[in-house]
């Protein structure tokens, strides 16, 4: 099994839902001691509305690097984490490891913004470019 404490903290959230920065379920079970079957169970039975789910949670397929076998994974936002973690028995493991993956899902969430404003940035330097040339 990968060992989490080693993970650099850019690699806790790697993913996005719509412009949201997202970890995988696969992750948060290495982090948190979770068997992945009993954390995608969780998640499917987390009480919360539909609307919320689709917002925090993804169904992806993915591969499980320990065994290299293609399984189905979540992405999960914070909002989702955070309402995961709440319904957690293992608070204390949940604590610990909160402060880490708050920096980690800041520093994508960072990353996803310069992103959204590079591309909206490169879309009016060409428009304004363009309208210059054929003037």
């Amino acid at each position: 099994m990968e060992n989490v404490n080693s993970m650099e903290s850019t690699e806790l959230v790697t993913g996005r839902i719509e412009n949201k920065a997202a970890t995988t379920s696969l992750i948060i079970a290495k982090a948190f001691g979770y068997d992945h079957s009993y954390l995608k169970r969780k998640i499917r039975n987390l009480n919360c509305n539909a609307e919320f789910k689709q917002q925090n949670f993804g169904e992806v397929p993915g591969i499980d690097k320990e065994n290299d076998q293609l399984v189905r994974k979540y992405l999960i936002t914070l909002d989702g984490f955070i309402k995961l973690g709440m319904s957690s028995h293992k608070r204390k493991i949940y604590s610990e490891r909160l402060n880490e993956l708050f920096t980690a899902f800041r520093y994508k969430q960072l990353c996803i913004d310069i992103d959204d404003k590079l591309e909206v940035a490169k879309k009016q330097i060409y428009i304004a470019l363009e309208s210059e040339f054929f003037c």
